[in-house]
């Protein structure tokens, strides 16, 4: 299980931990700040994350500890919330997540040529992106911003390859936020 741990020092770190319970602990990151928002390569060797180390990046680390970490995102493009697609080929995440950068959009980066493509184009808050079990879609949640207010987040979808996204919730003065896709379940399943 890949968690993040902190103490007094709000030092935030990402380690593994056995899910037994069995005590086998691997710290993967040491670095002063924030390294946080773990996601799994779905083939379990390495570990997305988002840290501000250098400035808010998109990093990733052998989930075993060898090797060295990739910083996968350039700085100005302030990354953060990443999310592995289920084929292990792209990872998607939000740009601007600095807390003071006003609106962000989703991204997608192909991994095996370094290629970034902008998913949503608007001038609200969209961050946390996760995808559909087929990797058609990504769900995510959306701020607006009116002056220096962002307004309560709504979770909305949209096609990988872009389009008009569909607002899923519209619930005024409800926190609606940090969407996660279950995972692909068997249709022909017998729900006994």
């Amino acid at each position: 299980i890949a968690v993040v741990r902190f103490g007094a020092d709000f030092n935030f770190d990402i380690w593994v931990i056995d899910a037994d319970g069995a005590g086998s602990e691997l710290r993967l990151t040491d670095s002063p700040g924030f390294d946080g928002g773990p996601t799994w390569s779905p083939d379990g060797r390495w570990i997305a994350f988002m840290s501000d180390r250098e400035g808010n990046a998109v990093y990733k680390i052998r989930s075993d500890g060898s090797g060295r970490l990739k910083r996968l995102t350039p700085l100005d493009m302030k990354a953060g919330t990443p999310s592995w697609s289920r084929d292990g080929d792209e990872i998607a995440f939000s740009d601007n997540v600095c807390p003071t950068c006003g609106e962000s959009d989703v991204w997608i980066l192909e991994l095996d040529d370094a290629e970034f493509t902008q998913v949503t184009d608007t001038a609200q808050n969209e961050l946390f992106p996760d995808w559909s079990p087929d990797d058609e879609r990504l769900v995510y949640e959306r701020s607006e911003i009116v002056g220096d207010n962002v307004l309560l987040p709504d979770i909305f979808v949209v096609d990988a390859d872009g389009g008009a996204p569909t607002n899923l919730t519209n619930s005024p003065g409800v926190f609606d936020a940090m969407p996660r896709w279950s995972p692909e379940a068997d249709e022909d399943e017998d729900d006994d």
